[in-house]
């Protein structure tokens, strides 16, 4: 009987060994785990604001252009004023008439 006791406390020891190694091997992986997630959402986290910052990024630019190209079009517009008045500052308009036919049709 006392081998027979012996094989079933050989048995029940390797079989808490076996659960111990299983529990510390679910343990790590629980762990590895734990850090993959966090890694992942560190990843997540990053790519996002770099995205709000690009996406601040390109509306900067698009505003600053924008103001570039009205600021253009307001000095070009004043360029094209000044250019026109002085070139027709010393032509005289007086008794202008339409020489187009359309404008002959219309008056009558």
């Amino acid at each position: 009987m006392t081998n027979g006791k012996a094989v079933i406390n050989q048995y029940l020891e390797m079989s808490s060994d076996m659960y111990e190694q299983i529990w510390d091997m679910w343990m790590s992986n629980r762990g590895i785990l734990n850090r993959s997630q966090v890694q992942m959402s560190d990843f997540y986290r990053n790519y996002l604001d770099q995205a709000h910052q690009a996406n601040s990024d390109n509306t900067r630019a698009y505003d600053d252009m924008v103001k570039r190209v009205m600021e253009n079009q307001t000095q070009m517009l004043d360029f094209l004023d000044t250019s026109l008045k002085s070139v027709l500052k010393p032509v005289q308009f007086t008794g202008f008439e339409c020489m187009n036919p359309f404008c002959k049709k219309s008056d009558e």
